[in-house]
């Protein structure tokens, strides 16, 4: 028999804004995304026609985050070091004008009006918890954008276990460079290392009400608020 081959459907920006605002993404949104390209097809444009397309959704006066955590397991440059989350979140990390927050383990980059207030004093936190860009995304009345992942990406799902002071979360050391070029050692408290089976919240969260679902080319995005 033949063998059966998935079909990599041609996508456009367009098609994303469309989609998102289908879902109930407005101008003026705070939005973070969490994404994987390679879950749509074949998107015209790559990376940078994907972040175009969810800054259209939100519109100029809209802010867009996504978590651009570095490699641990080397020195990190809080300024420079790359993120480990895709060609999307990195890009987003070098878009002209994007801010990205301090923090040695959860990282994120931010672009538009409430980037300043997401990203500041993220290195004086617990990596997800309270003060962190996540609760404050929440506190915004932002979105989590799930595109063509699924909730074990959900970095906010982290935010849940701070707040809740679960006690499997850790404390972790972790080195990172002086911008003298020096290394030194960070003290990470309430690390969250790990996934707890969070694809298991998705059907919670749907029989809430709280997940909108769409289609764009082959992947499934998912829109919830994160408070």
């Amino acid at each position: 028999m033949p063998t059966m081959m998935l079909t990599r459907p041609v996508v456009t920006g367009t098609q994303v804004a469309e989609c998102l605002a289908g879902l109930g993404v407005r101008r003026g949104d705070a939005l973070i995304v969490h994404c994987a390209l390679s879950s749509v097809g074949r998107l015209e444009g790559g990376a940078e026609a994907l972040i175009e397309a969810f800054l259209a959704a939100v519109g100029p006066e809209g802010t867009l985050m996504a978590p651009v955590m570095p490699d641990m397991f080397t020195p990190i440059d809080l300024l420079d070091s790359p993120s480990t989350l895709g060609r999307v979140a990195e890009a987003l990390r070098l878009w002209p004008g994007a801010l990205r927050s301090m923090h040695p383990t959860h990282s994120v980059a931010a672009l538009g009006p409430s980037a300043d207030r997401l990203v500041a004093g993220h290195e004086d936190c617990t990596p997800c918890g309270p003060g962190s860009p996540y609760e404050k995304l929440a506190q915004l009345g932002g979105w989590v954008l799930l595109f063509g992942v699924d909730q074990d990406r959900n970095t906010s799902l982290h935010t849940a276990e701070d707040v809740a002071d679960m006690p499997y979360l850790r404390e972790v050391q972790v080195g990172v460079l002086t911008p003298d070029g020096r290394g030194r050692k960070v003290r990470v408290p309430k690390f969250p290392q790990g996934h707890r089976e969070f694809i298991g919240v998705d059907p919670l969260l749907r029989r809430a009400g709280l997940v909108r679902i769409g289609q764009v080319g082959n992947a499934v995005v998912r829109l919830m608020p994160a408070r």
